[in-house]
């Protein structure tokens, strides 16, 4: 009878405790966590980088906004406190990681009513992104943890329509080609007329020559030259 009842207080005490804890070192969370989770607090230590704090908040928050309870939950706030972080190494396993404590907080009393610790590593040894990818794997160990949706991604913003308001009279007027330049043209010589011979008295202007007529032989007067000629 005592073996009876010092295997029911464990079993008891096994399931009070099981909804208050999430996550012991590396173990694997085997129960996600049923919480109406309303709000989200991160914090860190001096040595965790700003974007790993930022992208946790940012990525969780959006989650708690995505998120949509069919029944009534217990309201809580939770609480990120990051205090262990490595960076990228020179060598070994030179992934970054970090290990962070998250505590669920009635939204009423104040009072805890769950909490858990994590340790996540970087997928990526490079410097540039580990950050930013530890944010992301934190963020999905809480998501999975308090049963929390992925957030979808913002559709793409269409690319503004560009419509032009120029009509085509405004359109800029193409400059006509230079009118090309006539060769000039040079005038021909003014060449003067010829003067016309000088024709002696007494002769025939048309024919230019004398005008002697010998009529029968009998009479050899010029008329071009003697108006008393009479052949």
């Amino acid at each position: 009878m005592q073996r009876f009842l010092l295997r029911l207080l464990a079993i008891i005490a096994v399931v009070a405790v099981l909804p208050s804890c999430i996550l012991t070192g590396r173990e694997p969370i085997r129960r996600p966590l049923m919480y109406d989770v309303r709000d989200v607090a991160v914090i860190g230590a001096a040595d965790v980088p700003l974007v790993v704090l930022a992208g946790v908040d940012r990525r969780v928050a959006a989650a708690v906004n995505a998120t949509r309870r069919n029944v009534p939950l217990q309201r809580v706030v939770l609480t990120v406190k990051f205090d262990d972080y490595r960076p990228v190494q020179a060598y070994g396993d030179r992934r970054a990681s970090v290990r962070f404590k998250v505590t669920a907080a009635d939204i009423d009393t104040g009072n805890p009513v769950a909490a858990g610790t994590f340790i996540v590593h970087s997928s990526t040894d490079n410097p540039r992104i580990a950050d930013e990818n530890l944010a992301e794997e934190a963020a999905a160990r809480i998501r999975f943890a308090f049963s929390l949706q992925t957030p979808r991604l913002p559709p793409p913003r269409p690319k503004p329509r560009t419509t032009s308001t120029k009509l085509k009279a405004d359109a800029p007027a193409v400059a006509a080609p230079a009118s090309v330049t006539a060769p000039a043209v040079v005038p021909a010589p003014t060449v003067a007329p010829a003067a016309a011979p000088v024709v002696p008295s007494g002769t025939n202007v048309e024919e230019g020559a004398s005008g002697k007529i010998t009529i029968g032989g009998g009479s050899t007067c010029d008329v071009a030259t003697d108006p008393t000629c009479n052949p």
